[in-house]
């Protein structure tokens, strides 16, 4: 587009290089944003399937009411957890009911009831008298 419109030729490495720098520089925001998710009373947290560089990898959240951290991890695993929440969390984390969340006592974990429903109403789905009446 900056070459049809404008004329102005822009390299692979040039858009490299200006990302490096910009990472460089929303080092310390990102910082920032780990320790508030950190400090937080309650940090609801998912993590969906990703690609990078045609390899599965993880793309996980965590969602405090101020704010929502991303992180693209090739793992799905606990570390991963413990990585965005640190070792010393003290608050509640809502969550599914996946094995990298079992980490935390139940009295603080709050199970997600999206994910709930979604996964009755799937089941329901699979019963043969439901399919039947639907058909």
């Amino acid at each position: 587009m900056l070459q049809d419109l404008w004329e102005v030729r822009l390299s692979l490495g040039a858009v490299m290089r200006q990302e490096q720098v910009q990472s460089a520089a929303l080092g310390p925001v990102v910082e920032e944003a780990r320790s508030a998710v950190q400090q937080a009373d309650v940090v609801n947290m998912d993590e969906t399937g990703w690609r990078e560089e045609r390899r599965r990898a993880w793309l996980w959240t965590a969602v405090t009411a101020e704010l929502t951290m991303f992180l693209i991890n090739r793992s799905r695993g606990g570390a991963v957890v413990e990585a965005l929440l640190g070792a010393e969390f003290a608050g509640v984390v809502g969550s599914d009911r996946w094995s990298a969340y079992n980490r935390f006592p139940a009295e603080r974990r709050a199970l997600c009831y999206a994910h709930r429903v979604s996964r009755s109403l799937r089941a329901a789905g699979d019963r043969k008298e439901v399919r039947a009446a639907v058909a």
